[in-house]
C-alpha cells in the first residue's frame, strides 16, 4: 500500500501536466485549441502516447543521420529560454539549426502538410490494440482503478516496479518542457499548430482536411 499512494500521485501528476499543456494552447489561442478538454481523462492520457509517436518519427527521420535534436537552456536578450538545437551540415560544415522561437518550423512531405496517421496506427498496433478508442480508455482507467479501489482493496494487476517512478518523472518533465517551449512566446509557432491538429486528428476531433 505504501507504493500505491506515490503511484496515484504519479498518475495525477501526468494528468495535471497534460492539462496545463492544453490550457497553454488555449491561452495562446492556437487554432482548434478550443476542441481540447483539459478535464477529460481520456484526452489527457493521450498526450504522452502522441509525444511518443512524434519522438519515434524523429528517431526514424533524423536519428539515423545522427541529427539528434537537443533542448537547451540559453540566454537571449538577457532572458533565459528553452531552445531546440538541431545539428546539421551546411556546405560541408557542421553547424546547428536553432529556430527562434524554438518551434518555429513545419514538417512537410512533398511540399504538403505531413500526416502522422500511419505512425499513430503503428503505435496502437504495437500496444496490442486495433483502434485509438480502445487503447486510450485503458490508459485512463489505470488511474481510476487506484482512485476508486473497491471493498477488496486495490487491483493486484497494478504493479509498481522500480521503473515506474522514473518513467513518470520523465513523462511529466517532457510535458513541462513542451509548456516552456510554447507559453513564453506570443507568436504562434507552426510546429505547435501542426502537432495540435495531428493530436486532434488522432482523437477523431478533427479531420486532416479541416486542419490549418
Amino acid at each position: 500500500m505504501i507504493a500505491l499512494w506515490p503511484g496515484f500521485r504519479c498518475y495525477t501528476a501526468e494528468e495535471e501536466a497534460a492539462s496545463a499543456l492544453m490550457h497553454c494552447l488555449k491561452e495562446r489561442r492556437y487554432v482548434n485549441a478550443e476542441r481540447l478538454n483539459p478535464k477529460s481523462h481520456k484526452k489527457k492520457n493521450a498526450v504522452i502516447p502522441f509525444l511518443t509517436i512524434l519522438k519515434k518519427f524523429y528517431d526514424e527521420s533524423l536519428g539515423i543521420h545522427g541529427a539528434e535534436p537537443e533542448i537547451q537552456l540559453r540566454t537571449l536578450d538577457g532572458v533565459k529560454q528553452l531552445f531546440v538545437a538541431i545539428p546539421i551540415t551546411l556546405n560541408g560544415q557542421k553547424t546547428e539549426f536553432l529556430p527562434t522561437p524554438p518551434l518555429n518550423f513545419s514538417v512537410v512531405n512533398e511540399a504538403k502538410r505531413f500526416s502522422y496517421s500511419e505512425h499513430v496506427n503503428d503505435y496502437i498496433k504495437s500496444c496490442g490494440a486495433q483502434e485509438v478508442d480502445n487503447r486510450l480508455p485503458e490508459l485512463a482507467n489505470k488511474r481510476n482503478l487506484l482512485l476508486y479501489a473497491g471493498p477488496k482493496g486495490y487491483p493486484h494487476e497494478l504493479e509498481v516496479t522500480d521503473k515506474f517512478f522514473p518513467a513518470y518523472c520523465a513523462r511529466v518533465t517532457t510535458m513541462l518542457r513542451g509548456y516552456l517551449l510554447i507559453q513564453p512566446h506570443a507568436e504562434k509557432q507552426p510546429y505547435v499548430q501542426q502537432s495540435l491538429d495531428s493530436f486532434l486528428e488522432m482523437l477523431g476531433l478533427l479531420t486532416f482536411d479541416e486542419a490549418v
